[in-house]
């Protein structure tokens, strides 16, 4: 796959979703879950797993409801160390902007959106996101996934 991504390096390392930055999400996706006249989200995901490798390969499509367009960027949150391709309502983004801790979406529409990742990552080490662990005693691989609270991002793109 091409590689085609952008990384902002004055972004800081360590990202926490801001209350405000939920706001302005909400706003334009909203849950169902909280508001019947509000949009949902789908995920379609992936991930290719290889035995010697400390990284793993994924895809992940999401599907979502614009209630509102927005007045400033949009963007699904991911920590990836690659991003092959990305297509919004099926067009290839060509210069994505990527910080390595989400990347924003262009060509929003009202009603349904279509956003297609491919994309690669590292397994994780500091307890959250996926981790791979070989067992000493019996040589077998084993991955264990951390997601809560604000870490399903670093596992696969999501609106986290």
């Amino acid at each position: 796959m091409e590689e085609n991504y952008l990384i902002d390096i004055n972004i800081e390392k360590k990202y926490e979703l801001q209350q405000s930055d939920a706001i302005h999400r909400y706003e334009i996706i909203g849950n169902k879950t909280f508001d019947a006249k509000v949009g949902e989200v789908h995920y379609d995901i992936a991930l290719v797993f290889t035995e010697n490798d400390d990284w793993y390969h994924g895809s992940a499509v999401a599907t979502f409801n614009a209630k509102n367009l927005p007045e400033g960027p949009i963007w699904i949150d991911v920590k990836a160390t690659k991003i092959f391709q990305m297509k919004c309502n099926g067009v290839k983004t060509r210069n994505m902007v990527f910080d390595n801790r989400r990347v924003f979406l262009p060509n929003i529409v009202l009603g349904k959106n279509v956003v297609e990742i491919h994309y690669e990552n590292n397994y994780s080490n500091d307890g959250t996101g996926l981790h791979k662990y070989i067992d000493p005693e019996d040589k077998l691989t084993y991955l264990y996934s951390q997601f809560e609270a604000f870490n399903a991002h670093k596992c696969f793109p999501c609106f986290d």
